[in-house]
């Protein structure tokens, strides 16, 4: 938990500008969300989550929170699609085209890059590693028992993986996985698939779907997205303890601080995890390919039952649902197993 909370509260290494908006942004949007899936907004109270439903645009700073009965699917200007699996924390620390960068703090991310253009940069970090990335099928998983983190690239691209805290990168080649173990200080040699070979082949129906959002994505103007987004402010917020089918880590404040600067669209932002209120999640029919389930078994205490599994085509902002607020009774002695190495 403690590698989690200096990962997810480090700044963003490329200070924005004076005027705190990049020159160009992607346009982020939740294309699909189902069972539990929450959202830690930028600019928002410290602390404050929000339920996720599909159709909200998401802007750099955000924070994406499943549970362990969820899945959520979002799409970058219809040409990038990124899924996150049960148990899965994702922070938008930067949308800039100059430099995507993403931050999985725990579980798996699966996604298809579109070609970048010359001076774009996309990257996914875990607390261990960085994966770089132009034009990629792949998948990234961090691991919550013993730290470490893993990609794989599918059918087509190159990923180039770093150990976190620097040294040598090793390319990541079509069919081929590497490991960046807690504590390294490089990347293990690539290899062909072995332990992420199920997640890859699982890729297929995840790639069907990217290509449909693709086909089907229409843009928004920044003044729909704001409208979008003012809608979740009828929503009630809950604390991160309270919240319902999460992983108990989940339930924990894991960045006592952060730099939470982006209120805005184009704003860049550091990122400052925790929760406030929050409850049940929003079930909309999608399941992301590479999905197969949290390592710790089981759903959390008070978790809801798992939505059904769907095809999903990309829908336009959506109003924020209604939500009852859950069961805040929490179980005694609740621990997360402590971190081995292989």
């Amino acid at each position: 938990r403690e590698m989690i909370r200096q990962f997810a509260s480090d700044e963003d290494d490329e200070p924005s500008p004076s005027t705190g908006r990049p020159a160009a942004e992607r346009e982020a949007r939740l294309v699909g969300a189902t069972g539990t899936v929450y959202l830690h907004k930028a600019g928002s109270t410290e602390d404050e989550f929000v339920v996720a439903s599909t159709g909200i645009p998401l802007f750099s700073g955000d924070w994406l929170r499943v549970g362990l009965d969820g899945a959520a699917e979002l799409s970058l200007d219809g040409a990038t699609s990124v899924a996150l699996s049960s148990g899965t924390d994702l922070a938008l620390a930067s949308l800039s085209r100059a430099g995507t960068d993403l931050r999985l703090a725990l579980g798996v991310l699966t996604a298809k890059v579109s070609k970048l253009g010359r001076g774009e940069r996309f990257r996914v970090r875990t607390p261990t590693a960085i994966a770089a990335v132009r034009g990629t099928e792949f998948v990234v998983e961090q691991d919550e028992s013993d730290g470490d983190s893993r990609v794989a690239v599918v059918d087509e691209g190159e990923v180039e993986v770093s150990a976190a805290s620097g040294g040598e990168a090793v390319l990541v080649r079509p069919r081929q996985e590497t490991s960046v173990l807690r504590d390294a200080a490089a990347p293990e040699a690539p290899r062909a698939l072995v332990r992420m070979r199920a997640r890859a082949e699982a890729y297929v129906a995840f790639r069907v779907r990217a290509e449909q959002s693709a086909r089907t994505w229409t843009p928004t103007s920044p003044a729909a997205r704001l409208q979008a987004r003012a809608r979740l402010e009828a929503q009630p917020s809950i604390p991160a303890a309270r919240l319902a089918g999460v992983r108990p880590q989940q339930q924990a404040r894991i960045a006592p601080t952060g730099v939470n600067r982006a209120q805005s669209p184009g704003g860049r932002a550091g990122i400052q995890l925790g929760g406030d209120r929050m409850g049940p999640g929003v079930r909309t029919g999608i399941q992301p390919g590479g999905s197969t389930g949290p390592s710790t078994g089981g759903r959390a205490p008070n978790a809801p039952a798992a939505g059904g599994a769907s095809s999903i085509a990309p829908r336009g902002p959506a109003a924020a649902p209604t939500v009852s607020q859950p069961n805040t009774a929490q179980p005694s002695n609740q621990r997360r197993p402590a971190a081995g190495r292989r």
